[in-house]
C-alpha cells in the first residue's frame, strides 16, 4: 500500500484504449505487494504515519493474548524502495469477534481504546 499523486492516461490499441494508472505510488505498492506473503500487506511508512495513532488500526483487541492488545505492525524492509525502503507489515486480521466492531469504530472517527492507552502509559 502506498499514496501519492497518480496520473490516468488512456493507451492501447485505437478503440479500446483503456485507463492506466501511473506514477510512484503504483510503482511502491506493486513493489510492497511482491515482498509480501499470502496474507500480509505492507503499507510504506508514508502510509503507515497516518494510520499510526489509531488505536484501532495499530494494536489487536487482545483476545488472543489474554485481553492484553499487541501491535499489529512489525518493521520490514522493501529493499526495492531504495531510500524509501523502511515499511511495515500486518500479518494478522482482527478477530471473529471484534473485528465488526472495530470497523465501525474507524469508520466513525475513533482513533483512541483505554486499553491501549493504559497499557502504553504503563
Amino acid at each position: 500500500m502506498a499514496s501519492g499523486v497518480l496520473v490516468a492516461k488512456k493507451v492501447g490499441v485505437r478503440g479500446t484504449n483503456e485507463p492506466v494508472w501511473a506514477g510512484k505510488p503504483v510503482n511502491y505498492a506493486v513493489k510492497c505487494g511482491s515482498k509480501a506473503d499470502r496474507h500480509e500487506l505492507i503499507a510504506t511508512s508514508s502510509v503507515y504515519d497516518k494510520l499510526a495513532d489509531n488505536d484501532y488500526v495499530t494494536h489487536s483487541c487482545g483476545c488472543s493474548t489474554g485481553g492484553i492488545p499487541t501491535p499489529l505492525w512489525t518493521d520490514t524492509q522493501v529493499e526495492k524502495l531504495g531510500k524509501h525502503s523502511s515499511c511495515k507489515v500486518l500479518r494478522t486480521r482482527w478477530c471473529e469477534i471484534h473485528g465488526n466492531e472495530f470497523c465501525a469504530a474507524i469508520l466513525e472517527g475513533k482513533r483512541h481504546r483505554d486499553e491501549v492507552s493504559g497499557q502504553l502509559a504503563a
